[in-house]
């Protein structure tokens, strides 16, 4: 067995770790994790703890490399788009002197994340202040999407359904269509 398959199948079996990854990389697929969830309650309560554990230590990671001299080289090499810095210039904005509107808006917009978690550690020195301020955005942001994954995840499954039904729909016209076609044909034939 091939590794790609053997870690897709890994993957595929073990919906924590990829719930934890996809914290680490990005909440929206935490989001679409919550969507597609096949295991109920249970499984929305694993994607939520994981995918919380994830993003806690993304942003934890974040925090503590823009207080290292480390992050004068990475600001170089990895700054953000123009498009990226204006959104993440609004999102500070909105929140004014304190910086959690920041990071709980950022949670929601693509491309803002980690500029929000170094907002936040520019402005916050003390790590508890942000770790608590942090934490409370993410839980206020699962707060939000639990309840609207689950309700576009039953919309989903019902759209599917009924394509399903309408897939057999399909299939029995155009069979019924092949069926007439080719008796017209031998009626035709037999005629001349």
């Amino acid at each position: 067995m091939s590794l790609s398959i053997w870690l897709l199948s890994f993957l595929h079996y073990n919906l924590e770790l990829l719930s934890f990854l996809g914290g680490l990389l990005t909440e929206e697929i935490v989001f679409i994790l919550l969507i597609i969830n096949e295991r109920g309650a249970w499984g929305i309560v694993n994607v939520a703890l994981f995918g919380f554990l994830g993003i806690i230590v993304h942003d934890v990671l974040v925090y503590f490399i823009s207080k290292s001299d480390f992050a004068v080289k990475l600001k170089k090499r990895f700054a953000p788009h123009k498009k990226s810095r204006r959104l993440i210039k609004k999102i500070i904005n909105l929140g004014g002197d304190d910086y959690f509107m920041a990071l709980f808006l950022s949670k929601f917009i693509y491309g803002t994340r980690i500029g929000a978690v170094l907002y936040a550690s520019h402005v916050e020195k003390r790590f508890k202040e942000f770790f608590i301020k942090n934490t409370l955005a993410v839980v206020l942001w699962l707060a939000v999407v639990i309840p609207l994954s689950v309700i576009l995840g039953e919309g989903l499954l019902r759209f599917f359904h009924a394509i399903k039904g309408l897939e057999r729909f399909v299939i029995i016209i155009l069979a019924v269509f092949i069926i007439v076609y080719f008796v017209r044909n031998a009626l035709i034939r037999k005629k001349i």
